[in-house]
């Protein structure tokens, strides 16, 4: 549990000194977003730039799907866990648990995937 509490106060903290931090100047962020055309919220970039962006639900779409593979990771860890030390019932649990966020995964993941025109998902 340690672990992932430290692993989710590391992103918390990582987004909060991206937030907090001055951005680079606009002309290279426009170069930049030419060459690269990342996701998320470009808006005022991409306008600059001469390009349609998609917005935030990429990346809170590509969140959401990551989230069910660090709780179907998580899981799976847990339930083998606990056959190990022969506690069935919670082992049954988490193992129900990690299968049901692994097809959930899957199948956003490959949608997601496809979406974006990306071939080998």
């Amino acid at each position: 549990m340690v672990v992932l509490a430290s692993i989710g106060l590391t992103c918390v903290l990582w987004v909060v000194v991206s937030l907090l931090t001055k951005p680079e100047p606009e002309e290279k962020l426009i170069e930049f977003y030419k060459r690269a055309r990342p996701m998320g919220w470009w808006g005022p970039v991409a306008r600059k730039a001469g390009i349609e962006h998609a917005g935030p639900r990429p990346i809170l779409a590509g969140l959401g799907i990551a989230v069910a593979g660090a709780v179907t990771v998580a899981a799976g860890t847990i339930g083998f866990s606990c056959v190990y030390i022969a506690r069935w019932y919670a082992a049954a649990v988490a193992v129900a648990v990690a299968v049901a966020a692994g097809v959930v995964f899957k199948t956003t993941y490959s949608r997601y995937m496809r979406h974006l025109h990306v071939d080998d998902c």
